[in-house]
């Protein structure tokens, strides 16, 4: 086998792992209903390209706090409000709540880039499941 030939065998191959892997994920995050999880509507595999369609929301918690992209625009970082915080920090609690008592998964990577606002910061959902796990031990509380 040439080297060309392994080299083509192993891209294949990783192409075929990541594709599974996608998959997974997509399965996983399309039967997750709740108001604070992002929702997942589907999956697009074109060529090498692959994009997964979710619910719209205009921003993440990242950018409201440090400025950065939101609907589509440049813009500076958004004091939020007492009140404000107090909410988003809710809604994750009440999204994470889901997570670890319903789905029985571990996000493992929850920051502010993966908590996304609709246009007034009134609703926050848990998205960005790539490097989630399902916890498979039923005797043992998460």
């Amino acid at each position: 086998m040439s080297t060309f030939t392994f080299i083509s065998f192993i891209h294949e191959l990783f192409l075929i792992i990541l594709l599974c892997l996608i998959i997974k994920i997509n399965q996983c995050e399309r039967r997750m209903k709740h108001p604070n999880v992002v929702r997942v509507l589907g999956l697009c595999i074109d060529g090498q390209e692959v994009n997964i369609v979710s619910e719209l929301c205009h921003s993440d918690l990242n950018a409201i706090l440090h400025g950065g992209m939101r609907g589509g625009k440049w813009q500076d970082k958004v004091s939020l409000s007492a009140k404000e915080r107090i909410s988003i920090m809710i809604q994750i609690s009440r999204g994470m709540l889901y997570l670890h008592k319903k789905e029985r998964l571990i996000h493992r990577d929850l920051k502010p880039a993966n908590v996304l606002l609709n246009n007034n910061f009134s609703i926050a959902k848990i998205g960005d499941f790539g490097i989630s796990k399902v916890w498979k031990n039923k005797k043992r509380p998460l």
